[in-house]
């Protein structure tokens, strides 16, 4: 067992970015701790309405969110683990935002009796609803037989709670080619969304001399409708990775259909 750190960057679409940081540390037999910090960004917008349509004030907005884990994993036995981590969660939009705490549960499982075979489930942002307050929510109320000379009634309106984006994933994972210079992996995962329809992802992973990787994969979305003749439920990704002394290096990119490519980059270490 060995300390880890992951750095992540994801390029996404329309000027929005997500930044992943983490941090593993294996303590003896008692399990493995771990911290992370997640980043939700956009580019900013001048702020438009009907008395100034084009923005000549030069007032912008944006919007984003964090997220800020504390995880626990553990081996109970050589073919079962499990984990989960606590997060605290906030957003924004303009000068609003709103906050929560969700949590994450996952374990892996491996039979041992059919060969590399093995499996393991997700749930993920598992939480109580979030409400946006503060801000724009805020305003200043003169009731209609309100007394002159005094001050107006200072309220605040109540936005409607909202759900996290819980899901249940599954996944199993098998190796075609498992030799000591080379390695080929497919994967198959059941992305179960609490407000959508079901999503299927397919991977293979290709790896020579635990120094070089390549990938692929399929994900079939049927909540993105197709336009005309080009398909948008089904996407397909790709990537590379390449591993020495500890270090870890990896690319990979998605199609994102009308939005064109989503670009991914991670730095990682052992150590």
């Amino acid at each position: 067992h060995t300390n880890s750190f992951i750095a992540t960057d994801v390029e996404w679409f329309a000027d929005t970015r997500v930044n992943f940081l983490s941090f593993a540390y294996p303590y003896g037999g008692i399990g493995t701790f771990g911290m992370s910090f997640l980043a939700f960004s956009t580019g900013s917008e001048l702020i438009t309405n009907e008395e100034d349509p084009n923005g000549t004030s030069g007032l912008k907005w944006s919007a984003g969110g964090m997220a800020l884990g504390l995880t626990y994993a553990r081996m109970l036995t050589d073919k079962f683990s499990f984990g989960f981590t606590g997060k605290l969660v906030q957003e924004s939009i303009w000068d609003m935002t709103s906050s929560g705490l969700a949590v994450d549960i996952g374990a892996f499982f491996r039979p041992g009796y059919w060969g590399s075979m093995r499996f393991g489930f997700m749930i993920k942002n598992f939480g109580a609803d979030m409400r946006f307050t503060g801000g724009q929510l805020g305003d200043a109320l003169w009731r209609p037989d309100q007394p002159g000379g005094t001050a107006p009634i200072d309220v605040e309106y109540l936005a409607s709670p909202y759900h996290l984006p819980t899901s249940l994933n599954i996944g199993a994972a098998y190796n075609i080619i498992d030799l000591p210079s080379q390695r080929l992996t497919t994967t198959a995962e059941l992305l179960h969304p609490v407000d959508g329809a079901e999503k299927v992802c397919l991977g293979v992973e290709y790896i020579y001399g635990d120094i070089f990787a390549i990938r692929g994969g399929y994900q079939y979305d049927p909540d993105m409708e197709d336009r005309g003749d080009e398909s948008t439920t089904e996407r397909m990704t790709a990537g590379a990775g390449f591993k020495y002394a500890g270090l870890k290096v990896d690319w990979a990119f998605q199609d994102m259909g009308v939005f064109g490519l989503g670009h991914r980059i991670s730095i990682g270490m052992d150590f």
